[in-house]
């Protein structure tokens, strides 16, 4: 039973409580749970010291809210929050609360106070932890110290433990506190004196090593460890540093310059102070600056340094820029990085160089146009006395690249350098580029016949493309500001507001709407317009509208119908005007075999035949000659495949090589490409290739009967038909005997067959179809020698 159970049973608790209550109300009423939590909430710094946040955890919530109130009034500091369970107060700290301190009961359900440390120090292992239990023992105390508690306390009863329960929270708080700080500034001093460029050591008077600091490798070469091992610091310099008494006399010896010999046996310059001091690790601390570099530098550029000091500031303020500084013999007296990065030189070789001479041996060749460059900039020297400003190309070479760069050079007029003359060297590489670029997409945008432009969500017109002026007749600035709505037929105009209201109501669709829009003449051009929702797009920030002339589409297709009327017309006359006389004589041809049995009528019968397989072919010619309207992408590979399942193949078979989809009518296509096969399997499979040559040029394609000699066993050979892809288009190809070169302008004319029963119209059917599409065949030569049919001006829909 814990402490407050105890207190509960003997009236403990219910004092302590009236305490807390009359103690409240001398300070002016009772602390609400609820002031409390603002007061964690806002963390103040009380009397210039840190509130200090407590999460009390203790299975008796009377007793949390007891302590909660004692520790506040205790400590302004204070900020206590409470749990009745561990796992409550390990759901705060992964919640991500912040505390500066947990007091935790022992005896608790589930889960007692070693635990719950347990779980606390497995992510904060520092956090102070205090121990505060009714059940108490040297054991409990024991094993809560080994799991890492900061402190124990054993509640006693009575106001006087929350005082000793206070104390203890802030002395360990203050202690985590203040290593924490310590922590943070030993890991500052290391890493400081690790990435410094000076290094650091302490000796006592004797010179032994006492510190030695770990960056001591950059100046050196040695190792911290290294060093150490050394008798003392004498040994690591050319000469004795200081004397004792001098030390002693005057504290500290600035800048004794010296050299050493570093780990890889090269001399370095240095720079060391010596100061003495009185601290736990010796007497004396040394201070090592490497000055190598530095004197190198000094050495070389002493003699031009005094020449152009009073220009420093200056070059400074444009050291993104290559310049060149010349006396009055332009001669180089000064130049900066930048010319060493744009010109590919070595600034330290060319001071004192005469810039002229310089153009003509080593600057002039590294542009495009070196003549023009070394003519204009040495004018100057000739005139020095006016502003010259070009830009010129640099070739890209072994130390520089290749960029753009503006020349500006003006006279020096006053100051040290008087009579001499400063250049200046800016890269405008992505200027041009950006320029180019630009004017790259105002081409564009100037031979498009397409008409871009940006309206705002009411209409009006912010940006009008410069082909605005080609296709519709306006200026484009003059239509800025205009309203678009303005422009449009009353027939189209609401059909354009609602393509507009739907692309804002829906940002990530398109609309496209047929418009009529009014020229400067009067005159009214259809528009096919798509319009894009870019109001998110800074640049554009409006409703994209782009329309396209779409007036000779629609004539062209107006065109179209009148002939597809026209041909519909004539098939109707073949069908009903031919077709009627043709069944009265064929009426007529059976009556008269009845009558009698001669040779005539059989001949005249197959005429009959004849005549009626050239109507079914007039009929297909007349609409196969139809233009096509509407046209969606076809899987040449599928339809292929599939067209031949419905053709007479005998023993020959198809390779489809080809992966490609295409706009077409699939209807029509199916029917091309039914001709071309059934001719390539008529022509190539009647006879061996030895006396068939010529007989691959016409193939009905309504016929359905398989010509004599079709079968494995007459001896013939199997043909190979294939579909395949050609520059523009695709072909189809046979291995059979294939078309004489002389024949092959004539298969396509209307009536020529080298079959005696063939009508002359498949081929025709096909460059009719093909006509239709506005594609181009012709027959050619196939790769095994066979006929070969080339069909182009396909456009693709998958490219």
């Amino acid at each position: 039973m814990s402490l407050y159970h105890e207190s509960v049973r003997n009236g403990t608790a219910e004092r302590l409580t009236g305490h807390l209550r009359r103690s409240s109300r001398r300070k002016g009423g009772t602390r609400a749970v609820g002031d409390r939590q603002q007061r964690q909430n806002c963390l103040p710094v009380v009397n210039g010291e840190p509130t200090i946040r407590v999460l009390h955890v203790d299975d008796e919530p009377g007793f949390g809210e007891v302590v909660a109130e004692f520790l506040e009034r205790e400590n302004d500091r204070f900020a206590v929050s409470t749990e009745t369970s561990a796992s409550g107060g390990l759901n705060r700290l992964a919640n991500g609360d912040e505390f500066d301190c947990i007091v935790s009961d022992f005896d608790m359900p589930r889960k007692d106070g070693i635990e719950f440390l347990e779980d606390v120090r497995n992510d904060h292992p520092d956090l102070p932890f205090i121990l505060f239990t009714g059940k108490g023992s040297e054991q409990v105390a024991s094993d809560a110290i080994s799991a890492g508690a900061t402190d124990y306390l054993q509640k006693s009863g009575g106001s006087d433990q929350y005082t000793v329960l206070a104390n203890r929270v802030v002395n360990a708080c203050d202690r985590y506190r203040a290593e924490q700080e310590l922590t943070a500034a030993r890991e500052t001093h290391e890493t400081v004196l690790s990435n410094i460029s000076d290094t650091v050591f302490i000796t006592d008077d004797s010179g032994t090593f006492t510190y030695v600091c770990p960056n001591v490798h950059f100046v050196f070469g040695y190792s911290a460890e290294e060093v150490t091992e050394r008798d003392s610091i004498d040994a690591l310099f050319d000469e004795r540093l200081v004397e004792q008494d001098e030390l002693e006399a005057e504290g500290e010896i600035p800048n004794v310059e010296t050299e050493i010999v570093d780990k890889a046996g090269e001399r370095r310059t240095v720079l060391v102070t010596v100061k003495q001091v009185a601290i736990r690790d010796g007497t004396r601390l040394y201070s090592v600056r490497d000055i190598s570099d530095r004197k190198e530098r000094e050495h070389e550029l002493d003699a031009s340094q005094a020449r152009y000091r009073s220009l420093t500031e200056d070059v400074l303020d444009s050291s993104d820029v290559g310049t060149f500084i010349l006396d009055s013999d332009f001669e180089i007296v000064w130049v900066n990085e930048a010319v060493e990065e744009y010109f590919g030189l070595d600034r330290k070789a060319i001071i004192g160089a005469d810039k002229e001479e310089l153009i003509e041996t080593d600057i002039a060749s590294i542009f495009e146009a070196p003549a023009r460059f070394a003519e204009i900039v040495t004018t100057t020297y000739e005139d020095n006395t006016y502003v010259e400003e070009f830009e010129c190309h640099v070739l890209a070479g072994e130390e520089r690249e290749d960029r753009w760069l503006n020349h500006w050079s003006q006279p020096i007029e006053a100051g040290l350098y008087e009579g001499g003359r400063i250049e200046h060297y800016t890269d405008i590489t992505e200027q041009k580029e950006q320029k180019a670029e630009l004017e790259r997409y105002q081409r564009i945008v100037e031979v498009l016949n397409d008409v871009a432009t940006i309206v705002d969500p009411d209409g009006t017109i912010t940006y009008a493309s410069p082909s605005t002026k080609r296709v519709l007749g306006y200026e484009p600035e003059k239509l800025i500001g205009e309203d678009r709505f303005g422009f449009e037929s009353p027939e189209t105009r609401e059909a354009m507001a609602d393509a507009i209201e739907h692309v804002l109501r829906n940002p990530g669709e398109i609309r496209t709407v047929q418009t009529r829009f009014r020229r400067p003449d009067g005159s009214w051009r259809w528009l096919e317009s798509t319009m894009r929702n870019r109001l998110d797009d800074d640049t554009i920030d409006g409703i994209l509208v782009n329309s396209r002339d779409d007036s000779e589409r629609r004539r062209r297709r107006r065109q179209l119908q009148r002939q597809n009327e026209r041909l519909e017309e004539f098939a109707s006359i073949v069908s009903h005007d031919l077709q009627s006389p043709l069944d009265v004589a064929e009426g007529r041809l059976e009556l008269a075999r009845e009558e009698c049995d001669t040779e005539h009528l059989v001949a005249a019968s197959r005429a009959h035949d004849r005549m009626r397989a050239l109507i079914a072919e007039l009929l297909t010619l007349a609409s196969e000659g139809e233009l096509v309207a509407d046209m969606e992408p076809v899987d040449l590979a599928a339809l292929a495949r599939d067209c031949w399942q419905n053709v007479v193949t005998a023993e020959a078979t198809l390779v489809a090589d080809i992966d490609r989809t295409i706009h077409a009518d699939p209807s029509r296509l199916r029917q091309l490409l039914a001709n071309l096969f059934g001719n390539s399997v008529e022509h190539s499979s009647t006879s061996p290739r030895s006396d068939a040559r010529g007989n691959s040029v016409e193939h009905e394609s309504t016929g359905s009967r398989t010509p004599s000699g079709d079968s494995p066993e007459h001896g013939r050979e199997a043909v190979t038909v294939t579909i395949g892809e050609c520059a523009g288009g695709f072909y189809v190809e046979d291995d059979g005997p294939g078309i004489p070169p002389a024949e092959r302008d004539s298969v396509f004319e209307a009536g020529y067959s080298t079959a005696k029963d063939g009508t002359g119209y498949g081929l025709r059917i096909v460059e009719r179809i093909a006509e239709a599409h506005g594609w181009t065949v012709r027959a050619t030569e196939g790769s095994d020698g066979g006929a070969r049919f080339e069909i182009t001006g396909v456009e693709s829909a998958d490219r």
